[in-house]
């Protein structure tokens, strides 16, 4: 009965490249809504899921200053990995009116047997850069799930829009700067990219040493 939207993993492989075995990944994303967080972390519970804390912990402390909570559950020698999202970006106040609003624009769908809610293309793509944006631009994968999104036809007029009225503009701007680095993608009108410090040596192979090097 909680409200569950999946990001990234098959979902996207299935939407994205039309094929879920074109893109790996070793857990499950789940969004819920952040007032239904503790209730969706009661149920998973219930059907075996663990963490490494107690649920007074994340009430207390997690649920407070988090976006998202891991949790595991073990099926012989297969063990599931789930991350339960109430959040987007960073915990701050922008960030919760920026989930009310993406699930305001949220619409139910069934992805085989099973029923989910599906955010919109727009809102997809500035959860992927911004996530990409907060974990450093790494794996590289997400690079690549957002080079392919920008050959979708979005309104990036809107993109834009959502992305200063939440105060992500400078996030995806540099998301764009890191994309352009391995992949020379074109970038959507009204974004300027903004290369972030130290990534160009970070994507480059270590120099040979010289002979004249001393």
């Amino acid at each position: 009965g909680v409200p569950a939207m999946p990001l990234k993993g098959v979902v996207l492989a299935d939407s994205l490249y039309g094929d879920q075995s074109l893109r790996d990944c070793s857990d499950m994303d789940v969004l819920v809504p952040r007032e239904r967080a503790r209730e969706a972390l009661r149920l998973l519970r219930t059907d075996g899921y663990a963490a490494e804390f107690t649920e007074t912990f994340f009430e207390s402390v997690l649920f407070r200053g988090h976006i998202e909570y891991t949790l595991m559950r073990r099926e012989g020698s297969f063990e599931h990995v789930l991350d339960l999202h109430w959040g987007i970006g960073w915990s701050a106040e922008g960030d919760r009116r920026a989930a009310d609003a993406l699930w305001a624009k949220a619409h139910p769908v069934r992805l085989g047997d099973v029923p989910m809610w599906q955010m919109t293309p727009e809102w997809e793509f500035l959860t992927l850069a911004v996530h990409a944006a907060r974990h450093g631009w790494r794996p590289l994968k997400w690079l690549v799930d957002i080079h392919d999104y920008c050959a979708l036809t979005l309104d990036w007029s809107q993109v834009r829009g959502t992305a200063e009225q939440f105060d992500w503009a400078p996030a995806v701007e540099q998301t764009f700067g890191v994309c352009r680095l391995p992949f020379d993608m074109p970038i959507p009108r009204g974004f300027s990219p903004v290369q972030p410090r130290g990534w160009r040596a970070s994507l480059e192979p270590e120099r040979e040493p010289d002979v004249t090097d001393t």
